[in-house]
């Protein structure tokens, strides 16, 4: 097998222009093919597996790619591919997120000034519609816009310590028929783009954009040598479903134009082949039916001769085709992997059924592609985002989906209630201690305005408590009388200077190196 003069494991690793043994691979397709009746089951009685099997004659041939033209011509003319495309991106984004950082709570100015800027530069609108691109084409940039981005600098990588304040302008969305590689991928095995383009060429023009200055969001992941066939890019998601949808638009065509035929009107007249022979025959036969339609679709009323004409109906038969149609649905739905009841708007079928499992198991598929499609871009548009509202990238910075399920207000109380009762009851028990209730109001979000330093401080009081707790038991084993603290963690009867569980969260108390600097902000 021929070598490439490649010289460094990242280089090896970055690129393979051939798989191994391709010209080997080659030669033995024509064995391949004509042993393809040679099947692992074989009934030799019944034809099974033999050159009278007619699965013999099938196979899998290469997919020719499908084009730009025609993509967008489903987009613009086929309402279901274009909601198979775009339906999963907006569930994906809908709910959208918060973004916190230590010790700042939703109501923060900071925070405040990160979502106003966010509005600002249309990070939302952008990102979806690079989600949209990116299923749809197989691919798209993010372009963030910076003011101090001259375009000599364009191909260097970036420095994203040197974002300075309101530095970011916007972002544009280039779909990858808008840009392409320029030959050269990442070398680097540290890098996170490894083995990506290094370097983007938008089209008609000579400008190149380096990889650290866009964002890529992917369609539907390839092998390797497809990707690369694709000029590093992924398959659009229209590609492994555009058979399905053409079963669909044809099924519908079909039974539309059945409708026009469900019923087809007969009209028996004596001589009538005698008189197509002729021309004025033929004339007169023509605008006698011609007539007879014309006031059977005006007047509902059908003039015939009694003596030499005779008027017949022949109804059409649709059953089965509810059946047909359904199958249809259940397999398009199938290949875009999305349930009918939200890729249709059909009712759930199936006694007591409510579409609720369907819904479920929706927003699990939503949040796990989310998770692999859309966590990476945003966080790298944050970068941008944040540097340019704040000025700098604050320590802890995290961001959190809402949720895709929005409960009533009624199963949010029900839920929260069932939940504080938990929480209350594992405290009494010990199981848990202040810091431990503390997260968890945290994170779920139980009690408005409730920081990251509450938790610290509950952190803290935690600590306390358990020194007090030995001390207590200590005491106790000496004779020092009930004011300890019990096995449980909770005071038997409550030592001086014991809070209850709200003031000890809310309140907790300062060591005298800390001072005021534990204050929740």
């Amino acid at each position: 097998m021929a070598t490439r003069n490649v010289k460094t494991f990242g280089a090896a690793l970055s690129r393979t222009n051939k798989p191994i043994d391709a010209e080997a691979a080659d030669a033995g397709l024509s064995d391949f093919v004509s042993g393809m009746q040679q099947m692992a089951y074989k009934n030799t009685r019944a034809g099974i597996g033999t050159a009278r099997d007619m699965r013999v004659g099938s196979d899998y041939v290469p997919t020719t790619p499908i084009h730009r033209v025609q993509i967008e011509s489903i987009m613009r003319g086929s309402w279901l591919g274009n909601r198979i495309i775009c339906a999963l991106p907006e569930e994906m984004i809908r709910a959208w997120r918060k973004i916190s950082w230590e010790d700042v709570s939703d109501d923060n100015e900071d925070v405040k000034a990160v979502e106003r800027y966010e509005k600002k530069v249309k990070l939302k609108k952008r990102l979806l519609t690079a989600s949209k691109w990116a299923r749809g084409y197989g691919g798209a940039l993010l372009v963030p816009i910076l003011r101090s981005q001259p375009d000599e600098v364009l191909a260097e990588p970036l420095d994203l310590n040197q974002i300075q304040k309101d530095d970011l302008v916007g972002f544009q969305v280039l779909d990858r028929w808008r840009c392409n590689h320029d030959g050269t991928v990442v070398t680097d095995p540290l890098d996170p783009m490894f083995g990506q383009p290094a370097r983007y060429r938008i089209a008609e023009s000579s400008v190149l954009l380096h990889h650290t200055r866009v964002i890529r969001l992917d369609g539907r992941e390839v092998p390797y040598f497809i990707w690369r066939a694709n000029s590093m890019w992924n398959d659009s998601v229209l590609q492994i479903l555009i058979n399905n949808l053409k079963s669909y638009d044809t099924t519908v065509a079909a039974i539309t134009t059945m409708l026009f035929q469900s019923n087809v009107d007969i009209i028996l007249q004596q001589g009538l082949r005698a008189a197509l022979t002729t021309k004025n025959g033929k004339a007169n036969a023509l605008e006698r039916f011609a007539q007879f339609v014309m006031n059977k679709s005006f007047n509902g009323v059908g003039v015939l001769d009694k003596d030499t004409e005779e008027y017949q109906r022949h109804p059409y038969t649709f059953s089965g085709v509810d059946k047909a149609y359904e199958l249809v649905l259940r397999d398009v739905a199938g290949a875009a992997d999305m349930p009918l009841t939200r890729l249709f708007g059909v009712s759930p079928a199936g006694m007591n059924a409510t579409g609720e499992s369907d819904d479920r198991h929706f927003y699990d598929h939503v949040a796990a592609r989310r998770e692999e499609h859309i966590d990476d871009p945003l966080m790298q548009a944050d970068e941008f985002l944040i540097r340019s509202a704040l000025g700098h990238m604050p320590d802890g910075y995290e961001s959190k989906w809402n949720p895709l399920w929005q409960p009533t207000e009624g199963e949010k109380a029900t839920s929260d209630n069932t939940h504080v009762q938990t929480l209350n009851t594992l405290w009494n028990l010990g199981a848990i201690d202040e810091g431990n209730v503390a997260e968890d109001i945290y994170s779920r979000g139980l009690v408005k305005g409730f920081t990251r330093q509450h938790v610290k401080n509950a952190e803290r009081v935690a600590k306390q408590s358990a020194i007090a707790q030995e001390q207590g038991l200590e005491a106790q084993a000496a004779g020092a009388g009930p004011g300890g603290i019990t096995l449980s963690g909770k005071p038997g009867a409550m030592p001086p200077g014991k809070k209850p569980l709200k003031n000890q969260l809310l309140n907790p108390p300062k060591s005298e190196e800390e001072g005021d600097e534990d204050e929740p902000k």
